[in-house]
């Protein structure tokens, strides 16, 4: 767990947004302050997106690139209590996709989720959230063997829990936390009609940790982060992943006003797997994120975070991350919005078999920079257009792509 990096969603960047108006207060004063309406206690938001894109390389091949148009259809509801002494947010969104061409790739998401802040007395304050999703992922690129590959999208569900106090006293605050996380994935037919097996990625991950700060004066406080973070496959075998570590860092936060925010914190982080075949991990950790809101709508943001994560390459455990992300966000004016980002991924896999050629250790290069215009029809509804581009450079030749992404679509809150 990094505490530092602000998750904007619970389950995979899917849902429960912190805000839902889309558009600027630009209509007369007898029309409602915001899109939805109220009953009791809460306020209702449906939404839908629809959105038109190119792809230029759908399975993300390093060559014989494979491009579609693709159709997106969303509609969402969200739902927020109003004048309560708790906060509570819920969201429940389907996701279409149709392919022009490749049709046998078209599938429907579906996720929910829900968030729960109380104030329990003016120092004490819980926060509970669930997310849970049905998803797909587009086969992938077998060039040695292409009738191994899948014959549709590959179906898995994932889920987040996390429940957490926050307790002041004195000058400090505590922060402690539980989390669960699960993977459960669908097998699917190949190609060559044989059964693609996907049961050995099935796992849970817990956490147990939090945060420690103490504010030296308003604008400075030091705090520690950790986390115990074991996981546990759910198919058993000599090979089986089962791993136990977690992240220790101490950190420093300068918050001088509501409009900037700076995080910087460095510790250890480790994995150790049950199997010997397998490279336990030890490594500096290190995180850092600024924040900076120069203007009304307008913001610039910058991270760094390190982290071990899970791969599916056989005979290896793990992987290290360092990524980069920076992105600024811009209100041209009433009507016209503008946000560009960018980052850079390096991971570097922990020896194993997935090392190239089984002598040096796989290593991977992801860049990622998008461009996205906004414009508001009226405060209900928005024309979007976005451009993105993705490079994933590897020491495993075959594993390169490149991939062009350009989209158009609208956005309405009712």
């Amino acid at each position: 767990m990094k505490l530092l990096v602000v998750a904007a969603s619970l389950a995979l960047g899917l849902f429960i947004p912190l805000s839902t108006s889309l558009a600027r207060d630009d209509t007369p004063d007898d029309r409602p302050a915001a899109p939805g309406f109220a009953s009791g206690a809460f306020r209702f938001t449906p939404s839908v997106a629809a959105t038109e894109e190119y792809n230029s390389n759908i399975y993300t091949e390093d060559d014989r690139d494979t491009g579609d148009f693709i159709t997106r259809i969303i509609p969402r509801i969200h739902i927020e209590s109003e004048g309560q002494p708790y906060r509570l947010e819920a969201n429940a969104k389907v996701e279409q996709l149709f392919f022009a061409d490749e049709t046998q790739n078209d599938y429907l998401n579906a996720s929910a989720g829900a968030k729960y802040h109380a104030k329990l007395d003016p120092s004490l304050a819980v926060d509970v959230s669930g997310a849970y999703a049905r998803l797909h992922a587009l086969p992938g690129d077998d060039e040695a063997d292409p009738g191994a590959n899948a014959s549709e999208p590959i179906s898995y569900s994932a889920g987040r829990y996390k429940t957490g106090l926050t307790k002041e006293l004195g000058g400090f605050t505590f922060m402690p936390q539980l989390g669960l996380k699960t993977m459960n994935y669908e097998s699917v037919a190949r190609i060559n009609g044989t059964r693609l097996d996907e049961g050995f990625r099935d796992r849970r991950e817990y956490m147990a940790g939090g945060r420690v700060g103490y504010k030296i004066d308003g604008a400075y406080e030091i705090f520690t982060d950790f986390s115990y973070t074991p996981i546990a496959y759910s198919r058993g075998s000599p090979t089986d992943r089962d791993s136990k570590g977690g992240d220790y860092l101490a950190g420093l936060r300068y918050k001088p006003s509501k409009d900037l925010s700076a995080e910087f914190a460095a510790g250890y982080m480790n994995r150790d797997y049950r199997r010997q075949i397998y490279d336990d991990i030890g490594a500096l950790d290190i995180a850092a994120k600024v924040s900076w809101f120069y203007a009304d709508k307008s913001a610039v943001t910058a991270s760094f975070n390190r982290s071990i994560g899970e791969v599916t390459d056989a005979g290896v455990g793990g992987a290290i991350y360092d990524s980069f992300k920076a992105g600024i966000s811009k209100q041209l004016d009433d009507d016209w919005s503008v946000k560009a980002e960018g980052g850079y991924t390096r991971s570097d896999y922990q020896g194993g078999h997935g090392a190239t050629d089984g002598k040096s250790r796989r290593e991977n290069n992801f860049y990622q920079a998008s461009l996205k215009l906004n414009y508001a029809l009226n405060r209900y509804a928005d024309l979007i257009a976005q451009y993105m581009y993705n490079n994933y450079d590897s020491n495993r030749e075959i594993s390169d792509y490149a991939q062009n992404v350009i989209m158009f679509g609208v956005k309405a809150e009712f």
